[in-house]
């Protein structure tokens, strides 16, 4: 139960970084009508994504509380 808690928070948070990336990638510049693929930008499309992936699963891993 505990890993499928921490997937599911996990997961969660992987879709706000997501939407959160994809703000950010318009903000800093990127290309919106037709990009070219030297042209995108690493930090908002994958590094803010997998670090709120992260936070939501060791956020789900700790709040976890066992069964009595």
């Amino acid at each position: 139960m505990r890993i499928l808690r921490t997937v599911t928070i996990g997961t969660i948070a992987l879709i706000g970084g997501l939407l959160l990336g994809l703000v950010l990638y318009i903000i800093l510049g990127g290309e919106t009508t037709d990009p070219i693929w030297e042209t995108w930008m690493f930090f908002p499309c994958y590094f803010v994504p997998f670090i709120a992936c992260l936070l939501g699963m060791r956020s789900g891993w700790k709040t976890y509380e066992k069964p009595e």
